[in-house]
This record gives C-alpha cells, sequence and structure tokens, in this order.
C-alpha cells in the first residue's frame, strides 16, 4: 500500500503462490515448483483517513476496460490480483493524480 494524500492509498496485491513441489530441490525446466491462483478474495482495511466505507476502483484493468467504483462495508471489500484505489471520496479525478507513487507507475502491474 501506498499512501498518495490524506484519503486516498494505492493497493497492489499479486495471485497466490502455493508450492506443488519442493522448492528446494536441483531447478529442472520440467520440473513445475508452484502455481499461481488468481481469485477474488475479501480484504479489511482500517485506515483512519479512509474510515469503513471508502470507496475502491480497479486500475488495473486491461484492453480499455471501465471499471466501476464500489463502496467498502464495515472496512470489507471483494479484491482479486491488481492495482486499486482507495479513496475516501467516491469521485477521484484520476488524470489529476501523479503518474507514479514511489518510483512505481500509479496503474503498473506486472
Amino acid at each position: 500500500m501506498d499512501k498518495i494524500e490524506d484519503g486516498l492509498w494505492r493497493l497492489e496485491l499479486y495471485p497466490d503462490s502455493v508450492h506443488v513441489t519442493e522448492p528446494f530441490a536441483q531447478p529442472r525446466p520440467d520440473r513445475t515448483v508452484s502455481r499461481l491462483y488468481w481469485r477474488e478474495r475479501p480484504i479489511k482495511i482500517s485506515l483512519p483517513d479512509l474510515g469503513n466505507g471508502f470507496h475502491i476502483k480497479n486500475l488495473s484493468a486491461t484492453d480499455g476496460e471501465v471499471t466501476e467504483t464500489y463502496r467498502a462495508r464495515n472496512g470489507m471489500a471483494t479484491v482479486s490480483p491488481g492495482v486499486w484505489l482507495l479513496s475516501r471520496r467516491k469521485d477521484v479525478d484520476l488524470s489529476a493524480l501523479p503518474q507514479a507513487v514511489n518510483g512505481v507507475g500509479l496503474r503498473e502491474f506486472y
């Protein structure tokens, strides 16, 4: 999580990584060591400057997708891997935000 300003945060989440074989064994190109699982998860966030009903928007949507801003309830939201904007206000002007936060692009996600 990176704070952009009071009441505005950038959250970056990665997929779950599960080891399916011994991770310290001799590496081989034909052996799978771990798998990534991309799924939605509930998350609880408690930050005084956001409050319990903060707004959340997916910033890492691809192919021109437009994502809606939805509201957390009691600090709970359902998220998937990607970059999320958490804000106290519903309407945030994305064009007014910095292009990078702590050296990472605002929407950057690999």
